[in-house]
């Protein structure tokens, strides 16, 4: 872990690749997914894992029903991002990543895109092949291709991808698997990238999205600490 991460500071410093640009951006939860929460918090009879599990899939843009049956909820995150390409796609050449975690959101975020940009939306997730996977990337690395919004889900797209044409990372969900995060930044800083990356982390106030987001951050503290800095490293 030591090599690697000096290895990684040092190639970036080779080529002078632009650091990323990162904010959070706090919107409040729907009703009904305030309802659901409290509902998973106050009422289920379950452990922990499982409450958290209830608790990200709702902040995600939806529940799953008595029946195993996922449904979607009213989700003002979807709604920002629907409003931020809105924006930024007819008049800018923009290439966005739109992080997620789980296949029901992946599944409406592509129906609400898709309907709005059509031909512009792809998706990777566990499902996509290996093969299917390396078409995508060429074609949104590719300035004069259609596809332009990039749906991924963290676990599977975080590493082995080079996407040095992307302009802005949307995280609509988050990971409390630290690795996972910095790898899924990393996906827009790879040579070939010539300005900042637009980072924007969406949560929701108030809910496990703050929980996570304090976790990424002490796990940044301490991987900065006892790896960045070599604060356990002893050359004798």
């Amino acid at each position: 872990q030591r090599v690697y991460s000096a290895a990684y500071r040092v190639s970036r410093a080779a080529v002078d690749l632009p650091e990323p640009e990162r904010r959070v951006v706090r919107l409040a939860p729907s009703a009904e997914q305030e309802t659901h929460l409290k509902r998973v918090i106050t009422e289920e009879a379950e452990n922990v894992l499982t409450r958290d599990l209830r608790q990200q899939q709702i902040v995600a843009g939806f529940y799953v029903d008595e029946d195993g049956v996922p449904r979607p909820l009213p989700d003002p995150k979807a709604d920002w991002i629907e409003q931020y390409l809105t924006d930024v796609l007819p008049t800018e050449d923009a290439h966005a990543i739109v992080w997620t975690q789980f296949i029901p959101e992946i599944e409406t975020l592509i129906a609400k895109l898709e309907a709005l940009f059509p031909g512009t939306v792809a998706r990777i997730d566990g499902g996509v092949s290996d093969a299917d996977r390396q078409v995508i990337r060429r074609r949104f690395n590719d300035r004069q291709d259609s596809l332009r919004v990039l749906i991924m889900n963290t676990k599977t797209g975080a590493m082995g991808l080079d996407l040095p044409a992307c302009d802005a990372m949307l995280y609509h969900s988050l990971t409390y698997n630290y690795i996972d995060f910095i790898q899924s930044e990393g996906r827009g800083t790879r040579l070939g990238n010539t300005h900042p990356c637009q980072i924007a982390i969406l949560a929701l106030e108030g809910t496990i999205d703050e929980a996570i987001m304090a976790n990424l951050a002490e796990k940044g503290h301490w991987n900065k600490l006892l790896v960045g800095d070599g604060f356990a490293w002893h050359p004798n």
